[in-house]
């Protein structure tokens, strides 16, 4: 907004378009939350660790992808530096799902990512 109002910020917004980018894409995060979640966990943080093939288990060292749960809400912010930059959260995602359905007793059911539309990226 800067620099389409006419300020001069040193620099073109192509590059701080760039510069964005480039610390976006060499950090990714994000997650994935339900409301009007049926489950019996109890409300708090805590977290969860992933083993080599993507099982989602909870962590005892408090490392990890940040779970909340309260009331009928499930929430997984996923840890920057344990979130591969580049393809799909979606399996991810699906993964942590099916983790709340064997933890907390909710009903979800199985989920299957969408395909990634950027495989290799």
């Amino acid at each position: 907004d800067l620099v389409v109002g006419g300020h001069d910020l040193g620099r073109s917004a192509e590059a701080i378009e760039q510069e964005l980018l480039e610390l976006a894409d060499g950090r990714r995060g994000g997650g994935t939350w339900m409301a009007g979640l049926e489950h019996h966990g109890e409300p708090g943080e805590r977290h969860v660790v992933r083993d080599d093939a993507g099982v989602v288990r909870w962590s005892d060292e408090g490392l990890g992808d940040a779970v909340t749960i309260g009331g009928s809400f499930v929430r997984c912010v996923y840890d920057a530096e344990h979130t591969p930059v580049g393809p799909s959260s979606a399996p991810r995602a699906c993964e942590f799902w099916r983790f709340v359905d064997r933890e907390l007793g909710s009903a979800i059911g199985p989920l299957t990512p969408a395909p990634d539309p950027s495989p290799g990226r």
